[in-house]
């Protein structure tokens, strides 16, 4: 049985609103993380759901890892890419905070 996309999702423990730089869609995006949870499937480790609300129709997906902080860094890349892929498809600039870095990766601080 296929469950709605926020039952999957389970409890959200993170939510980024984004927003179009001028010429982008009318609305904006959200992105909903989901609390990393064990795998129901035998022999699996663990999963962290991801939402991204004006994309796509709203699928949620499943990042995969070792332990709960795998499945959540996974995550967080995979909202990256997914956001990226979804600014080229559209022809738009996604802005959060007025800022082009949506910071869901994690770099260095400068030096």
């Amino acid at each position: 049985m296929d469950l709605p996309g926020e039952t999957r999702l389970g409890e959200v423990v993170a939510e980024r609103r984004l927003e179009w730089a001028g010429g982008g869609p009318e609305h904006g995006v959200v992105v909903r993380i989901g609390r990393p949870v064990p795998d129901p499937e035998p022999g699996g480790d663990w999963l962290c759901w991801v939402q991204i609300v004006g994309m796509h129709g709203d699928a949620v997906r499943a990042a995969y890892g070792v332990d709960a902080v795998q499945a959540l860094v996974l995550a967080l890349w995979m909202i990256d890419v997914d956001l990226r892929a979804l600014q080229r498809d559209v022809g738009g600039t996604l802005l959060w905070l007025d800022q082009t870095d949506l910071g869901f990766l994690l770099r260095p601080p400068p030096d």
